[in-house]
């Protein structure tokens, strides 16, 4: 952990942040794992672009967080399309039919916690971090996926990466 934190000080360095990142792949501690993923962000390098954007998918929402944040702090232009989608996915997820299908199940609140649909987990969980990344990388405010949308069509041919 010691060298991964130590090598994430070498800004925009591809070397240092692909050779943090390959440790993620060797955990099995899902802790260690999401650490490794904000060292490796910590770097700033653009090339792992593809690598956290694929992270988004993961079952383990804390390392899919990391990657969403991570993709805020390496500011390429290579993660709008990703992150829109993932916006967008996230918005149409709805929080209202939590424990549809199971009747006389108590609702989030009613003791029934532990009920919590593992979607609208991940929507609690991905979505503000997901907004935040675009606004990061894009300094753009915009609150809805299809308003992100609508804006990186218009704009996706002639934006440049920030920094």
């Amino acid at each position: 952990m010691a060298a991964a934190e130590n090598l994430s000080k070498y800004k925009k360095s591809k070397e240092a942040a692909e050779a943090i990142f390959a440790a993620v792949g060797a955990q099995k501690d899902k802790d260690t794992a999401v650490k490794f993923v904000y060292y490796a962000s910590e770097t700033e390098c653009k090339n792992l672009a593809p690598k956290l954007c694929a992270l988004f998918r993961s079952k383990d929402v804390d390392l899919a967080r990391e990657a969403v944040d991570g993709c805020g702090k390496i500011k390429s232009k290579e993660t709008v399309d990703p992150l829109i989608k993932l916006v967008m996915e996230l918005e149409d997820i709805d929080e209202s039919n939590t424990g549809a299908g199971q009747p006389n199940m108590p609702g989030p609140g009613v003791g029934g916690q532990g009920q919590e649909d593992e979607r609208v987990r991940r929507k609690r969980e991905l979505l503000q971090p997901a907004l935040g990344a675009l606004r990061a990388i894009t300094d753009e405010k915009w609150v809805k996926g299809k308003e992100w949308l609508i804006w990186w069509n218009k704009n996706k041919a002639t934006f440049k990466d920030p920094g």
